[in-house]
């Protein structure tokens, strides 16, 4: 057995979107007589592959699994909120104990149980600053 061809009809045999796919296919499922010396003799390779895999193996269709998988449920309403910063960045930076204490006072009120982010990463335990 020609272990290149064998190994390039294998290969093929899986990729329905190539080109050479279903003229291989073709010849593999209704394989056609050729000259012991031709170029395109891949009869016996054919045939040798046949008896050594399962014939529904080679150029058989993938299964669909995309009718096997259920879409979540859509949410109602997302379980996230956002709150927007009262002052202009130019306000923080002429006044920024007041907006430290603006902040602080804001974090202070959040409940234990949220998780929250700042989009910056400007939160520490000792102070904060604007974006």
């Amino acid at each position: 057995m020609h272990w290149l061809s064998a190994r390039y009809l294998i290969k093929l045999s899986h990729k329905a979107q190539q080109e050479n796919y279903q003229l291989a296919q073709k010849h593999y499922l209704n394989p056609k007589t050729w000259p012991p010396r031709s170029t395109p003799n891949v009869t016996l390779l054919i045939e040798d592959l046949k008896t050594r895999n399962s014939p529904n193996r080679l150029f058989s269709a993938d299964p669909d699994y995309s009718t096997q998988l259920k879409p979540p449920p859509p949410l109602a309403t997302a379980p996230h909120g956002k709150l927007w910063f009262p002052m202009k960045k130019s306000e923080v930076s002429a006044n920024p104990p007041k907006a430290r204490a603006i902040f602080n006072n804001w974090i202070s009120q959040i409940k234990p149980t949220t998780i929250v982010g700042c989009t910056d990463g400007s939160v520490t335990q000792e102070a904060s600053s604007c974006a």
